[in-house]
């Protein structure tokens, strides 16, 4: 009985439908009494919002869809702090005076990271170009929820997988106390390496503090065998470009998750958004440090920073331009989620694996806040995103 009143609550009828009701006839018209019995359901129809889409008791739009012009705001402002966000954190590598401290505040990062990533690739990402969260009619909305939330918790079960196997590898790391550096070698994650350069070339900057950058490159090249000079210097020099072009790609990639993101929801734009910065603030601090390393100055290597950062306004621009249709949307969720699973999975996730220290227990401990913490905070996001009204 509860569930057909709702459907008649949320029904939007038409004029014909209101006449036929009271038992009006459109041909001989409505007297002013016939209007004041009409009123009630006018009134109904209106406060419902069953006729323009909108839900019972709500001023909003409550499935989160904003304007063309809330979309290019919001995203702008995501993407301006996710680059901010980057920057500040380089700002503090060269404030910090504790590199040992440092490295433990980085591995948490990365942890967070992998945990935001695969969060919102499999708890926001999936179920959306699957169609798990798309709205449907209000009559069925109970129904429709117990099903998202259904998927939610079955994808969270592969989030339990992932975190099950990592406990169990760390775990036998713990008790044979292996130490396969050298076989796991091509393996590290180029954040865990170039963060090894960044301390290497701070100690070395310390001792040579009156030295030029060209003379600390000519002390390394000095080190080198004759034949191996002319392909040491070549390689130093190709190495800048390298990552500044590694990182344009990557970011203008997150430009695009970005605004498709917001495309759809706002609420999956604050997810997504969330997921780009904490994976983005370690990945810019190993390209800092590897620029700094192959022998830029702190100017040039913030400012090929800075440039390979505006390449994900690009993507943002681009994706908000084509995403107007839900089928371009789809495709994009669905290539930002490999890429979101790769970065985490195969890119971060070793750094922390590989990564080796003299208080191992502390590292645990860091890395199980970050990615629980990371996954908490997605979940929360997907089961409540519903009831949350901007």
């Amino acid at each position: 009985m509860h569930s057909g009143s709702h459907v008649w609550d949320t029904a939007c009828l038409s004029a014909q439908d209101l006449l036929e009701v009271y038992g009006l006839d459109a041909q001989t018209g409505i007297s002013s009494q016939d209007f004041s019995r009409l009123s009630p359901a006018l009134l109904q129809q209106q406060l419902s919002g069953a006729c323009s889409g909108l839900p019972a008791g709500s001023g909003s739009n409550r499935d989160g869809r904003l304007s063309v012009a809330e979309k290019y705001i919001y995203g702008s402002l995501a993407t301006l702090v996710i680059c901010l966000c980057a920057l500040m954190g380089i700002g503090v590598l060269l404030c910090t005076a504790c590199i040992s401290t440092y490295q433990y505040v980085i591995q948490t990062f990365l942890s967070l990271a992998v945990g935001s990533l695969t969060g919102d690739a499999l708890l926001h990402l999936v179920p959306q170009f699957l169609g798990l969260h798309s709205h449907a009619d209000d009559g069925h909305g109970h129904e429709h929820g117990a099903a998202v939330a259904g998927s939610t918790w079955k994808l969270l079960a592969v989030l339990g997988g992932i975190y099950a196997f990592f406990l169990l590898e760390k775990f036998f790391s713990f008790l044979v106390q292996a130490e396969h550096q050298e076989s796991a070698g091509s393996h590290t994650c180029d954040h865990a390496m170039s963060l090894q350069l960044y301390q290497d070339e701070m100690r070395r900057r310390k001792q040579l503090r009156g030295a030029s950058q060209t003379d600390l490159v000519r002390a390394e090249e000095a080190c080198l065998g004759k034949a191996g000079k002319e392909q040491y210097s070549r390689e130093l020099r190709m190495i800048p470009y390298m990552i500044t072009i590694g990182d344009a790609i990557h970011n203008f990639a997150d430009g695009l998750a970005v605004g498709a993101a917001f495309s759809t929801s706002w609420k999956t734009g604050l997810a997504t958004s969330l997921a780009v910065v904490c994976h983005e603030l370690p990945h810019e601090l190993g390209d800092f440090a590897a620029l700094l390393h192959a022998g830029l100055s702190v100017k040039r290597a913030l400012l090929l920073n800075f440039c390979s950062a505006l390449t994900a306004f690009l993507g943002l621009y681009i994706a908000l331009s084509v995403t107007a249709s839900a089928e371009f949307e789809a495709w994009i969720f669905t290539v930002a989620t490999g890429l979101f699973l790769y970065v985490a999975l195969c890119d971060m996730l070793p750094a922390m694996m590989n990564v080796q220290d003299e208080r191992p227990w502390l590292l645990f401990v860091l890395h199980n806040v970050g990615l629980v913490g990371g996954w908490a905070v997605l979940l929360l996001l997907s089961l409540y995103e519903e009831n949350i009204t901007l």
